[in-house]
């Protein structure tokens, strides 16, 4: 699927194959199993439920309502060696990704972390705003 257009995607899912996904706009409910060229999602539209089995994902997105998100109403912030991070964005990821995510056009900011959110266990695994997904979870970017 390739949407080039803002656009409301909505429930999709799609198996095998090779080009995968390439979305701008908004999008709801999108799942892609076994594709060889994973996703790629650019743009400023709300993105909400990305599944994902095998394959690449970029990711290069900007949006201060949210990102790929299911945790925004619980998170408000974190703390880290006595520093308040004010919750900005998360993705949510299910299955095994090769790829980078970036935040872009984020608010001003002396630092930035992404936390890994498993079971109620938060771990931090970026300390800017570039990482790379390490297996299933919520990955969420704080700014302080």
């Amino acid at each position: 699927m390739y949407i080039t257009q803002p656009n409301n995607i909505i429930n999709v899912t799609t198996y095998g194959g090779l080009f995968g996904y390439y979305l701008t706009g908004n999008a709801a409910n999108i799942s892609l199993y076994n594709s060889q060229l994973g996703i790629a999602i650019y743009g400023s539209g709300y993105i909400n439920n990305l599944t994902t089995s095998t394959g690449s994902v970029d990711i290069y997105y900007n949006n201060s309502q949210g990102f790929i998100n299911s945790l925004s109403s619980i998170i408000y912030n974190t703390k880290v060696n006595n520093t308040l991070y004010n919750y900005y964005a998360g993705i949510s990821i299910i299955g095994t990704i090769n790829g980078n995510i970036t935040f872009i056009n984020l608010p001003p900011a002396t630092s930035y972390i992404v936390e890994r959110i498993v079971a109620s266990n938060r771990n931090i695994i970026s300390t800017n705003n570039t990482f790379i997904p390490q297996g299933f979870g919520n990955y969420q970017l704080f700014y302080s």
